[in-house]
């Protein structure tokens, strides 16, 4: 039985079917295009992955503490579709408003996230900027702009840990 799983993966993975990692911390723009076989993965895509988890962990340590407000239930929910929805488009259109009320700013004061606005909203910017540039780019982008967004992003958390030192 191993053996034919190994394969079936494998053969899935030849045709770019089988995406990897857990589902709320994919990119926007995976989600999006999952139809898609022929994307190229990218570190700008890794870089929204490691946002997606910066906003959950509040999320879930209020939720094992039980001190979520109601708004964050809601956002909670909102961030973390069913398993069972297969509409990869709505779970990308969710995090797509997740992300611009971060980069907007519109999280209420009594929210988990608020202490980390500082270091969210500019990221969720980010997101935001290079979620629309992937529909441009239809994905592909060049290796200087890759280079470009990591750094950006790592200076971006580095500005914030020296802010809170």
């Amino acid at each position: 039985v191993r053996s034919s799983v190994s394969r079936c993966i494998f053969f899935l993975r030849c045709l770019g079917i089988y995406l990897q990692g857990t589902r709320v911390f994919r990119a926007m723009y995976i989600l999006d295009t999952s139809y898609l076989p022929w994307k190229r993965h990218s570190p700008i895509f890794d870089m929204e992955s490691f946002f997606w988890v910066l906003v959950y962990v509040p999320f879930h340590q209020g939720a094992r503490n039980g001190t979520l407000t109601l708004p964050d239930q809601l956002f909670l929910e909102g961030l973390c579709p069913s398993v069972f929805r297969k509409n990869s488009h709505k779970d990308a259109q969710d995090k797509l408003a997740t992300s611009s009320q971060i980069a907007n700013g519109a999280i209420h004061e009594e929210s988990v996230l608020y202490p980390m606005m500082d270091l969210l909203k500019p990221l969720a910017g980010l997101v935001n900027q290079y979620y629309y540039q992937a529909y441009r780019n239809r994905g592909v982008y060049d290796v200087l702009e890759e280079r470009r967004a990591v750094n950006e992003y790592i200076e971006t958390v580095e500005r914030f840990l020296h802010s809170q030192a």
